[in-house]
C-alpha cells in the first residue's frame, strides 16, 4: 500500500510540473507565425498488457521570435498522427525566456497539453488515495 501512495504522489507531482509549466506558458508566451520543417516519428513501447505500442509523431518548427532570433525545435506535443505536413504555415506559441520550449497553438493541440498533465495529477491523487485507504483499511 505504501508503494501505491509513492507512485501516486509521484505521478501527481509530475502531473503538477508539467501542467504549472504549461500554464505559464499559456499566460507568457508570445505568438508568431512559423512554419513546420517536417514531422518527427518516434517509436513507444505499449504501456499495458497487449498494448503493441505505436509511433508519436512531433512537429518540428521554425519561428523567429519578436526579438528577431531564428529557432528550430521540435514541439514537445506529439500524437499518434502526424496533424501537420512539412511546409505548412502555423501558429507558434513559444517561451520567451526559452524560445526553444514551443508548440503549436492550436485548439487541440493546446488541449492535449493541458489534460494529459491533468490527467496525471488525478489519476496521482487516485492511487494515494487508494493506497491511504487500503491502510486504513487494516
Amino acid at each position: 500500500m505504501v508503494i501505491l501512495i509513492l507512485v501516486g504522489l509521484l505521478f501527481a507531482a509530475i502531473g503538477a510540473y508539467a501542467s504549472r509549466r504549461q500554464f505559464l506558458l499559456r499566460r507568457k508566451g508570445q505568438r508568431v507565425t512559423g512554419t513546420v520543417l517536417g514531422i518527427d516519428r518516434e517509436w513507444h513501447a505499449g504501456g499495458g498488457p497487449g498494448s503493441t505500442g505505436g509511433y508519436v509523431y512531433s512537429p518540428v518548427l521554425s519561428f523567429q521570435t519578436l526579438a528577431g532570433q531564428r529557432i528550430e525545435t521540435r514541439s514537445n506535443v506529439g500524437n499518434s498522427s502526424p496533424g501537420f505536413e512539412a511546409g505548412q504555415r502555423v501558429r507558434v506559441l513559444y517561451d520567451p525566456a526559452s524560445p526553444s520550449v514551443a508548440e503549436i497553438d492550436t485548439f487541440s493541440v493546446q488541449a492535449v497539453a493541458l489534460l494529459l498533465p491533468l490527467i496525471f495529477v488525478a489519476g496521482g491523487i487516485g492511487f494515494a488515495v487508494a493506497g491511504i485507504v487500503g491502510l486504513l483499511g487494516r
